[in-house]
C-alpha cells in the first residue's frame, strides 16, 4: 500500500514508502464450476466456459427455502465480486424466487474483456446461503457490425 502525499512547487519530492502485501491471485473455478449441484440455486445458462459479448441473458434457479432474494456476481481476483445482476422487487415491494427462469440481463461490455468467475448467491430471509454456483466464463469485444452494401 501507499500513502498519498502532496508536492508543493519547489520543495524536495518525498519518496512513497511502499509495504509488501499479498499479490491478488485468480480466482479458482474448476472448468465445470462449482457449487452447482444444488437444484435450487444453479446457472444454467451461460454455461462454463462459455465465451460472452454484449448483453447476455442469464438463467437458472435461485429457489431455497425462506428465499429473500439472490445476486449473480463476477470477479477476476480473490474474494471482490462485483454484483452484476440482483432480483428485482414487484409493485408490492417482494422479491420472488426464480425456477428455470431468467435471473437477469447483463451488459458485458461494462466489463473488461478477460477470464471471469461467475457466480448466483441465493439467500434466504436468516442472511444464510448454500455454497454460491460459480462458473468460469471469458468476456471478449463485441464483434463490429456487418455494413450493409
Amino acid at each position: 500500500t501507499w500513502t498519498p502525499f502532496f508536492v508543493l512547487p519547489g520543495l524536495e519530492t518525498p519518496t512513497p514508502e511502499v509495504t509488501d502485501s499479498p499479490l491478488a491471485t485468480r480466482t479458482p473455478v474448476p472448468a465445470a464450476g462449482a457449487g452447482c449441484l444444488n437444484p435450487n440455486a444453479t446457472i444454467d445458462s451461460p454455461i462454463p466456459g462459455a465465451i460472452l459479448a454484449g448483453e447476455v441473458e442469464v438463467r437458472g434457479t435461485a429457489n431455497v427455502e425462506n428465499f429473500a432474494f439472490y445476486k449473480v456476481e463476477i470477479s477476476t481476483l480473490g474474494e471482490n465480486w462485483l454484483p452484476v445482476i440482483t432480483s428485482q422487487r414487484d409493485e408490492n415491494n417482494v422479491t420472488h424466487p426464480v425456477v428455470k427462469g431468467v435471473l437477469g440481463k447483463w451488459d458485458t461490455r461494462l466489463q473488461e474483456p478477460g477470464s471471469y468467475a461467475l457466480r448466483l448467491v441465493v439467500i434466504d430471509s436468516a442472511g444464510e446461503f448454500p455454497e454460491p454456483c460459480t462458473i468460469p466464463i471469458t468476456i471478449v469485444e463485441p464483434a463490429p457490425p456487418t455494413p450493409t452494401p
